[in-house]
């Protein structure tokens, strides 16, 4: 039989309520509570829960994109990677604030789970396995990776937001955040000269005036004859 090094806090325990201090991972197993009634029934009842212990790291997720410029119509890949903890993390992915709701096109394989995603016509694409945390035995890590094809309404003001949220029940909960800005082509400005179009305009004139002047002179010698 398994011996735990488990002591019971007096001072935060009553009749519906058991604090244990000192618990470690061999702690995670099936609890017993039992009440009995007084003679001379002795009625009892028994109930049973389950008690989890888990490691919760300090550290946040780490997220790294492909690229940080990225024009629209390209696809869009990056890596979210959980500190060790236990027992595996849950990774949830939120494009400019929205979250990400996953569909499981295929059969899960060991450690592995792959998904679809499609919000308001994105074309999302989300894998995720889990790896044994081989510095710190006991410990997994979540990696998921995370592409999407990117669209022109999908940029507000030129850039768009990726967050990698990871969460462990109601104990644990950090983010990590990254902009990528939108490479959009540039209309290039054709400069005219002001002096260029002043000197094209003196020239139409002066030419009309001159045509003016000799077409003059003509018709006075024309009527002099």
């Amino acid at each position: 039989m398994l011996k735990l090094n488990i002591s019971l806090q007096i001072w935060k325990s009553n009749s519906s309520v058991v604090t244990l201090m000192s618990v470690e991972r061999d702690t995670s197993g099936e609890f017993k509570c039992e009440v009995s009634a007084d003679a001379p029934l002795f009625h009892t009842e028994i109930r049973v829960a389950r008690l989890l212990v888990v490691d919760v790291p300090e550290d946040a997720p780490a997220l790294k994109a492909e690229v940080q410029k990225i024009a629209p119509g390209a696809t869009l890949r990056a890596n979210c990677t959980t500190p060790g903890s236990y027992p595996a993390m849950n990774i949830t992915w939120l494009l400019n604030d929205k979250k990400m709701h996953s569909r499981r096109f295929r059969n899960d394989v060991e450690f592995e789970d792959i998904y679809d995603a499609s919000d308001n016509g994105v074309d999302v694409q989300i894998e995720k396995s889990i790896f044994r945390f081989d510095a710190l035995p006991g410990l997994e890590t979540t990696q998921s990776t995370f592409s999407v094809k990117t669209r022109p309404d999908l940029f507000d003001k030129g850039k768009l937001r990726l967050r990698c949220l990871a969460t462990l029940f109601t104990l644990y909960e950090a983010s990590r955040e990254a902009e990528i800005q939108e490479d959009a082509p540039k209309l290039a400005l054709v400069m005219v000269h002001k002096d260029q179009r002043s000197k094209g305009t003196y020239n139409f004139r002066r030419d009309v005036t001159t045509l003016f002047f000799t077409l003059s002179i003509l018709s006075i010698i024309l009527l002099i004859n």
